[in-house]
């Protein structure tokens, strides 16, 4: 190479190690090529394994795209010395129909052709990602965003599909400029369409009293200031020359069962982050639980507030009909995640609320809706259908309630522990699983996959019971706020005997030095009386729901000891 640049008249001159900045304008250019990758990545969702083709694909439509250092003019056309075609260039990330030849077809009754994503160019044809391995095909059918998948007309040629090793993913950046192909110029800024607002919600307080429907809408804004005064929500106060007043905006909704809806919400954009106050204080479930139990171990009267908008509307999900499951979850179910990420179903909107139910009032599914929102990046039919069986699952049982209860139960607080071990068939990480308990009712619970991959089922429960230690750490320091005196030591109850004696006589080992450091403290919270391991049978450890499916009459028994009545 120097031999080369020396004939050239090209001087190189090497960077010293680890001191990429001297090399500006590769590493600028390297970062352009970068970002336009991670536009790409969004745009497919597709899995980041697949990098190489992307930072390829980056790189073609970056030489196609005019540059500010030449006008008017691409890096294809300043290297080449001419336009390129840009006829080929479609959506990135596209859904593709690939055509199967006669020839690989069995019978007449075969399919002619594989859906595929378009995950590159080349100048034969396309690069598409079919079942985890890249195609170059030129007899293909694409369906931009916005079309739709319905008479699909291939022509039968003799066009071959040209496979690709798996392994293409090592070729060098290098080779990419060596092989673009004739094609032209595109422009870096593209004006989107906006999806436009439904006509029949008005946007303003003027267009809801004028609209042909302002009897409706005067009757949801009513229903608003009503429920505002009684929960009463403000204060009427003088107003002061320094004092910044807050303007208001009525917002419009018109659900799906013609139910109209009218809320009055505070324009807080007009605040300014460190200048005016601009937090507004909730309160976490987990403190609203504990006043619930506090309140019904004193013997105290509590005001309850109706809230309207919380529901989950079944018949949105066509379930009325539908067959129900006793359990929310299939026993040892194992779902991989998806090439293709269908972004026409609603998998996220249901996790969400499933997501909400589960920490509020519903512990019971609590672990199969943490397993299925690990897939919320890679979702398709079948992780929806799952998620549909919880819903079932809640219909059938939607007279259960979280009960709260009074009575002499002497036990402050205390909690059950468990963990299962390299469950998650993706990456081989465990999940955590704890409830605690305040007099005997359920104040928090947590179904939650380990950041960390561990050696043995040991390390996980310790880990487990680490996670779980820290919770009641804060619970403890929250009673402390309700002048609630806390039993001494806090009783956690752990089915692991190897877990146990770490925590207890701090048994670590060469082969428990990959465990985090930080979740040595148990060691540390045993020794100072704060907590106290106590072991229970495995059939008895109600924490067992959070970490696995379980069979119908464990299920059941479990679920009926988190006080669901």
């Amino acid at each position: 190479m120097y031999n080369f640049a020396r004939e050239k008249g090209i001087i190189i001159k090497p960077c010293p190690p680890y001191v990429h900045q001297l090399n500006g304008v590769a590493e600028s250019f390297n970062r352009r090529i970068m970002n336009l990758a991670r536009c790409l990545l969004q745009e497919a969702q597709i899995h980041k394994k697949y990098w190489p083709e992307i930072v390829c694909a980056a790189t073609y439509l970056k030489n196609r795209t005019l540059t500010n250092t030449v006008e008017k003019k691409t890096p294809y056309e300043i290297f080449f010395g001419r336009k390129p075609d840009v006829s080929n260039l479609k959506l990135y990330g596209s859904k593709v129909f690939v055509r199967i030849p006669e020839q690989k077809r069995k019978s007449k009754w075969d399919k002619k052709a594989e859906m595929g994503i378009l995950v590159g160019y080349s100048e034969n044809g396309y690069r598409i990602l079919i079942n985890g391995s890249i195609t170059v095909a030129r007899n293909i059918e694409i369906v931009e965003q916005g079309e739709k998948c319905i008479g699909l007309n291939f022509n039968e040629s003799d066009d071959e599909n040209f496979e690709i090793d798996e392994n293409s993913e090592n070729e060098s950046l290098d080779e990419t400029f060596e092989s673009i192909g004739e094609n032209s110029e595109i422009h870096d800024n593209e004006n989107k369409l906006k999806i436009p607002r439904r006509v029949d919600i008005p946007y303003t307080f003027e267009e809801a009293i004028n609209s042909e429907e302002s009897k409706n809408w005067i009757k949801a804004m009513n229903k608003e200031i009503e429920s505002l005064k009684s929960n009463n929500t403000w204060e009427l106060i003088e107003n002061t020359e320094n004092k910044k007043v807050i303007d208001v905006k009525w917002v419009y909704n018109k659900k799906s069962d013609n139910i109209y809806k009218a809320r009055l919400v505070v324009r807080g954009f007009q605040q300014r982050e460190e200048v005016d106050d601009i937090y507004a204080p909730v309160a976490k479930m987990q403190t609203l639980k504990i006043l619930l139990s506090y309140c019904c171990r004193m013997g105290l009267i509590i005001e309850q507030m109706d809230v309207e908008t919380a529901f989950l509307n079944v018949s949105k999900y066509g379930l009325e009909n539908s067959k129900l499951y006793n359990t929310p979850m299939e026993v040892n179910l194992k779902i991989e995640k998806s090439e293709v990420c269908e972004q026409n179903i609603k998998y996220r909107n249901l996790i969400g609320a499933l997501l909400y139910i589960s920490s509020a009032t519903r512990p019971d599914i609590s672990f199969a809706v943490n397993y299925l929102s690990r897939f919320q990046n890679c979702y398709n039919e079948t992780h929806f259908k799952y998620a549909l069986r919880i819903l079932k699952y809640l219909y059938k049982t939607k007279d259960l309630s979280l009960t709260f209860k009074g009575g002499n139960n002497t036990k402050t607080i205390y909690c059950y522990v468990d963990a299962d071990w390299a469950g998650d068939n993706v990456d081989r990480k465990s999940t955590t699983g704890y409830v605690i308990r305040l007099f005997g009712n359920i104040i928090y619970w947590k179904s939650k996959k380990q950041k960390s991959v561990t050696k043995a089922s040991t390390f996980a429960e310790y880990v487990a019971l680490s996670e779980a230690v820290s919770e009641i750490k804060f619970v403890r320091e929250l009673l402390k706020i309700f002048e609630i005196e806390c039993t001494k030591p806090i009783n956690i109850y752990e089915d692991n005997s190897g877990a146990i004696n770490i925590a207890k006589y701090g048994n670590f080992t060469k082969n428990s030095k990959h465990v985090e450091v930080h979740y040595h403290y148990v060691h540390e919270m045993v020794k100072e009386n704060i907590i106290n391991i106590v072991k229970v049978e495995s059939n008895n450890n109600v924490a067992d729901i959070f970490t696995k499916s379980l069979c119908k009459d464990k299920f059941e028994k479990f679920r009926s000891m988190l006080n669901l009545i």
